[in-house]
């Protein structure tokens, strides 16, 4: 994955990014196998809020889902005063925070993490060896 240098990223950032973006397609896969009763990741936060948007909203909402599974909480529009936010409460899962303690991505090229996405979609997870 070349891409992240072109994104200013060395090997060490590169490995976060895939962490990052590991756990959450994991946990998708594992859910979609039924080994987990049920998704672990609240919704807004999976893998298919990621894969099903492409450019700059692709970016801005993986970093609104980062900062969501670090803090548990999430801001959303009031629907009763346009321009005004309302923080909800997302998770309480302590392991998920903490594995997402104070992530931020790096990546400032929207098409660089549509590729990464679109490369972690094509491996077959379950036939790896």
């Amino acid at each position: 994955m070349y891409v992240l240098r072109d994104d200013g990223i060395n090997y060490s950032g590169y490995g976060t990014e895939l962490v990052l973006l590991l756990f959450i397609k994991m946990v998708h896969k594992n859910t979609e196998a039924e080994t987990l009763d049920k998704h672990t990741l609240p919704e807004g936060c999976r893998w298919t809020d990621l894969n099903s948007k492409s450019g700059i909203n692709l970016l801005n909402d993986y970093k609104a889902i980062l900062l969501a599974l670090s803090t548990g909480k999430r801001l959303i529009a009031d629907p009763k005063e346009p321009g005004k936010t309302n923080e909800i409460q997302v998770h309480e899962y302590a392991l998920i925070s903490d594995i997402y303690s104070d992530a931020q991505t790096r990546l400032r090229e929207p098409r660089h993490l549509e590729q990464m996405i679109k490369t972690l979609d094509q491996i077959d997870w379950f036939s790896v060896q």
